[in-house]
């Protein structure tokens, strides 16, 4: 039987004339967005030609900021401005404020190229209320913003509110305060999806934002398309994977599984080869020299995260092969992951999330497991404490040998509590 006419990509146009397609399994050309096909049979010839195809592409090359130390000014008179910091887009230069008239320093904000000078004393934010111009000069919380030139605490659709608090103002949905909470729209109510921090802000709870109208998310086992990143409720996926797509609770499926998702399996990872669920091989490269996630390839055709050194001074390798964790051996996250579920919307960043439900401290948890790292560059330079909000590990750099499964928690909990943040306002130790 003849197969339907298919798109042919600029390689094979001028052949194409009456062709069809036999036998053959049509791939989407990622790059192109053509359709191939392995073998075709020439209308009034008995010939076939064969085309071969080229699946693999080049990995993107990591691009990662090159940081260096200042070199200190012995020209400069004690009480003199002192410069700490410099940034051309592509390298940045850091420098300690070691006088007591000027202690101070911070990162410059404007368009590179930029820097900063050692200053007496830091800004001092904003109160509610204040006339401003900049989000940034609103203090207040993770909650404040600078709103309609006045620094208010902006709230999203379902955090509490108080109708009678004139510093406080309502975003997307209603826009009103009703009941104690920021109203969001419901079902078949008309919503924007193109808002920078989510697609569903302006749906309550348990809705999403499809083609223009809040819609229910679907509940666990219903029949799914992957049309939406939301469209199962919090804590599902849509596994497109297998004979009926549906929605499945995130790491629920056991090794074998089909998954098209890697969250919806226990192990966090799926073997690419079959599409199943599995335990990730042995890694024995973590913390690893990299340029892109194709150095950091498994023995099933995966490949781990290459991610940029905290300090990287331009010469070799900007990057290493992260310590491969599952999810579910990630104590503080698991917790998180859990509490969010439960009490956050789905387009909710973190920091949102965490001030709305009075979480702060687990959330300092764990960004702290997040960055239990096998970074090799750690720890920064001491030009640097001051500004790079990075984790300190004080335990001996991981050996570069593979993590038995079952192990991984371990290692990770032990590198967090050996880390302290390096921050300034940052939650001082994690025991």
């Amino acid at each position: 039987s003849r197969s339907k006419p298919v798109a042919l990509s600029d390689s094979v146009a001028p052949r194409a004339v009456a062709r069809t397609c036999i036998g053959c399994r049509l791939k989407r050309v990622a790059s192109s967005g053509a359709m191939r096909c392995g073998a075709w049979i020439l209308a009034g010839t008995l010939g076939i030609a064969a085309e071969t195809m080229s699946s693999a592409a080049a990995a993107a090359s990591l691009k990662c900021a090159i940081r260096n130390c200042l070199p200190v000014d012995t020209s400069r008179q004690s009480g003199d401005e002192v410069l700490c910091y410099t940034n051309t887009g592509g390298e940045q230069a850091f420098g300690r404020c070691a006088t007591p008239a000027r202690p101070h320093c911070a990162m410059c904000r404007t368009e590179p190229p930029c820097e900063s000078w050692c200053e007496k004393e830091t800004y001092v934010p904003l109160p509610l209320g204040s006339p401003c111009h900049l989000d940034r000069e609103c203090g207040g919380g993770e909650l404040t913003s600078c709103h309609l030139g006045v620094c208010r605490r902006t709230l999203w659709a379902g955090q509490r509110c108080d109708a009678a608090d004139n510093q406080t103002v309502c975003l997307y949905g209603f826009q009103q305060c009703v009941d104690g909470f920021c109203k969001g729209l419901g079902t078949n109510e008309p919503c924007w999806d193109g808002y920078r921090d989510g697609e569903d802000l302006d749906c309550q709870f348990g809705w999403y934002c499809l083609r223009g109208f809040c819609v229910p998310q679907l509940p666990n086992g219903h029949t799914c398309f992957g049309e939406h990143t939301s469209e199962c409720v919090r804590g599902h996926r849509c596994n497109l994977s297998g004979k009926h797509t549906h929605c499945a609770p995130e790491y629920s499926l056991p090794d074998g599984m089909l998954s098209s998702d890697e969250r919806l399996c226990r192990s966090s990872h799926i073997n690419p080869r079959v599409n199943e669920c599995a335990l990730a091989p042995p890694y024995d490269n973590s913390g690893g020299a990299c340029f892109s996630s194709a150095d950091c390839a498994r023995e099933d055709g995966s490949t781990g995260d290459c991610t940029c050194k905290s300090w990287w001074n331009g010469m070799g390798s900007p990057g290493y092969c992260e310590l491969a964790v599952p999810d579910r051996e990630k104590p503080a996250w698991l917790r998180w992951w859990e509490h969010s579920i439960a009490n956050c919307q789905q387009n909710w960043p973190e920091e949102r999330c965490a001030a709305e439900t009075g979480e702060e401290a687990l959330l300092t948890m764990v960004l702290a497991e997040r960055q239990a790292t096998a970074d090799p560059s750690l720890p920064v330079p001491d030009c640097a404490h001051d500004l790079l909000e990075v984790l300190s590990v004080a335990a001996a750099a991981p050996r570069r040998t593979a993590v038995r499964p079952g192990t991984a928690a371990c290692a990770l909990a032990a590198l967090a509590l050996a880390a302290v943040i390096q921050a300034p306002g940052a939650v001082g130790s994690i025991a």
